[in-house]
């Protein structure tokens, strides 16, 4: 069976709060609840000028750069999306730490390995997620990679240039290992 696509269902109030519920927590001082898989980003409304705050899990690590990959479950229509397309010098704060980083873009076909290796890592969870984006499929590598290329888009968030890096950016991992959530 190939990959079907249905729209996402837009987020009803309670979903989009339920969303927005980890945001608060960082807020006050408590993202290290969230064990580095999931961080907080500060982006500037690319209409309104204003920090806004999204939290999104973290698909990925490399510790031979300091650098998280991040995805976009409703592609290039999620507005933090849209927002780091216009200005991709953001701050992210991971457990109780902020970093201004800098988001690169990965092609589709390089979020399409992101995505099959994370696919690999939380068999139970991948599949869930696909739902959630309105991907119906097998859950074949393919399958993944297919979704990855045309519905996902995927952001790797590097240290700005200057910036202070090392293990405390990666929990603690160090000496060269790639180390994913």
């Amino acid at each position: 069976m190939s990959v079907r696509f249905d729209p996402p269902e837009p987020p009803n109030a309670f979903v989009r709060w339920l969303f927005r519920v980890p945001v608060y927590f960082f807020r006050a001082g408590l993202g290290f609840l969230f064990g580095g898989r999931i961080i907080l980003l500060e982006h500037v409304g690319r209409k309104s000028g204003l920090t806004r705050y999204s939290c999104v899990e973290v698909v990925d690590r490399d510790a031979n750069d300091d650098a998280l990959t991040i995805v976009s479950g409703y592609g290039e229509h999620a507005q933090w999306y849209r927002n780091l397309r216009a200005r991709p010098d953001i701050d992210m704060r991971i457990g109780t730490h902020r970093r201004p980083v800098q988001a690169k873009f990965l092609s589709p076909e390089e979020g399409a390995g992101v995505m099959a290796d994370y696919a690999r890592r939380y068999p139970k969870m991948a599949p869930n997620l696909m739902k959630l984006c309105g991907a119906h499929m097998d859950g074949t590598e393919a399958d993944y990679r297919e979704v990855a290329v045309k519905r996902l888009r995927f952001v790797r968030l590097e240290p700005r240039e200057g910036a202070e890096t090392g293990a405390l950016l990666l929990g603690g991992v160090a000496g060269g290992e790639t180390r994913s959530l």
